[in-house]
């Protein structure tokens, strides 16, 4: 995967995240933060893309976690946003065991 370019009003975010065990085997990942993920494009124009991807940069290979497929390509022009909708408790992803 190739970053887009940090222009435009674009940076890469850093998430915190908690694991909450929820029964035996199973738990949930969440954002900490508790909020929507925002850019909003500002002096220009975004790249073009289609994923918002969330990789482990604690890992050697910045090993892949999960993305988000956002159906088309989006271009974000000078002062539109873009928002990553999480649900009600701002959860990644939940794992059954």
């Amino acid at each position: 995967m190739t970053e887009i370019s940090a222009t435009g009003g674009y940076a890469a975010k850093t998430i915190t995240h908690t694991w909450a065990e929820t029964s035996a085997g199973t738990g949930i990942w969440r954002f900490s933060g508790g909020a929507d993920q925002v850019w909003t494009a500002s002096g220009g124009t975004f790249d073009t893309f289609r994923y918002v991807v969330l990789y482990d940069d604690t890992h050697a290979n910045d090993a892949l976690v999960g993305y988000w497929d956002n159906g088309s390509t989006v271009s974000l022009t000078d002062t539109n946003t873009f928002t990553l909708n999480l649900d009600a408790n701002f959860e990644i992803f939940t794992l059954d065991g």
